[in-house]
């Protein structure tokens, strides 16, 4: 898999996750492996199984690190080595364009500021979420999807469900299979990715995601 460049455009992925309603959005660390910490307003603790993960924390993994999240109705999240995840809240100030593509529930939101991370959706609900690294658009309905980003260039691959990527004036539909490379305003065709980027990406993850 090619390295990506740093940049600062957003990407955002809205996935359509079946969470159960909360008032809170909160991850509880299951598994840890190497170096990670949870910061908050730049004070770090270590991590631990057993921990929780509150709006405005994030998980920092070192080279060597590994951290699995077990997540409100039944999200876990898989986040890979060198990277920066942080759980930001469930919405209610929703922007007026996305209403009525959102009503019916909170909206659990993360971001993504580098790294990679996967997601497994096992639980039901009624609830949204949403994912937002630094460039360029996706709209999800998905069960089990990744994403990678260095802040310029960001990739999303599908494994089951389905994607709608947006950027540099394009809208792409992301099947089963399928992934898109998003830098800047330019957006790759969507393509079967071969399986030798599946594994790669696989082998980055690591954690609950293979």
């Amino acid at each position: 898999m090619k390295r990506m460049t740093l940049g600062s455009r957003g990407i955002l992925a809205f996935a359509f996750l079946a969470l159960s309603p909360s008032i809170t959005f909160a991850c509880e660390i299951t598994d840890v492996s190497g170096s990670a910490r949870i910061v908050t307003d730049e004070v770090a603790r270590v991590t631990a199984v057993g921990l929780q993960i509150e709006r405005g924390e994030r998980i920092e993994t070192d080279e060597d690190a590994r951290v699995t999240l077990l997540c409100d109705g039944g999200l876990t999240v898989s986040v890979a080595p060198n990277s920066r995840l942080q759980v930001d809240r469930f919405l209610t100030d929703t922007p007026t364009g996305w209403r009525r593509l959102f009503r019916g529930g909170g909206q659990g939101q993360m971001q993504l500021f580098e790294g990679a991370a996967g997601f497994l959706m096992h639980g039901t609900g009624g609830s949204r979420f949403r994912l937002r690294t630094p460039n360029a658009v996706a709209a999800v309905r998905s069960t089990e999807w990744a994403v990678e980003t260095d802040g310029r260039q960001s990739a999303v691959f599908v494994r089951a469900g389905r994607v709608r990527a947006i950027g540099g004036g394009s809208s792409q539909r992301l099947d089963p299979g399928e992934g898109i490379d998003i830098t800047g305003n330019s957006v790759s065709g969507v393509r079967e990715w071969p399986a030798t980027r599946v594994a790669a990406l696989n082998e980055r993850i690591g954690g609950a995601w293979p």
